[in-house]
């Protein structure tokens, strides 16, 4: 016998469920499998950004919103050789500097693409800015989610 139900959280939310295909051997598919839907915030909110550089300098790829943070996911970098230059991925508010990713492109390009199992989230205002020194040629996609909540650098650095 079959109970329907509604899952609700404790403030009021309603739990989701996805029909699917049940399967069951050796009994032909049936289209009322129900399987309970869960989901993180990057699945939600996160968003992607990408820019290319070509040349010396600094963009800021990612601002937080007003004192909040930012967490990455993801991210793909692709670059061409280009011999004595730098490709750099970092957060920073101005006064502290932490690097996410640092190629030297002497012998081979800059070529990364990885997807994080942990928390990499910035501190409190902390932008994600792409520098390359150099002749370099670099393109970044980072994906990503904006948080509200966020830690000062001192205490954020602290938490590592």
């Amino acid at each position: 016998m079959a109970i329907k139900f509604t899952p609700v959280s404790e403030n009021g939310l309603v739990f989701h469920s996805n029909k699917y295909w049940k399967v069951t051997p050796g009994k032909a598919p049936e289209r009322d499998g129900n399987v309970m839907v869960t989901a993180n915030p990057p699945s939600i909110h996160g968003t992607f950004k990408s820019v290319t550089r070509t040349g010396e300098g600094t963009s800021a790829l990612l601002t937080p919103l007003e004192s909040g943070s930012l967490l990455i996911t993801d991210f793909i970098i692709s670059g061409e050789k280009q011999v004595g230059s730098t490709v750099e991925l970092r957060f920073t508010d101005d006064t502290n500097t932490e690097t996410l990713f640092l190629a030297n492109q002497v012998d081979a390009p800059a070529q990364i693409a990885h997807a994080f199992q942990g928390r990499v989230q910035g501190w409190r205002d902390a932008r994600l800015d792409i520098i390359t020194a150099g002749t370099a040629d670099a393109t970044v996609l980072v994906c990503y989610v904006k948080l509200i909540d966020s830690v000062p650098y001192a205490e954020w650095n602290a938490l590592r």
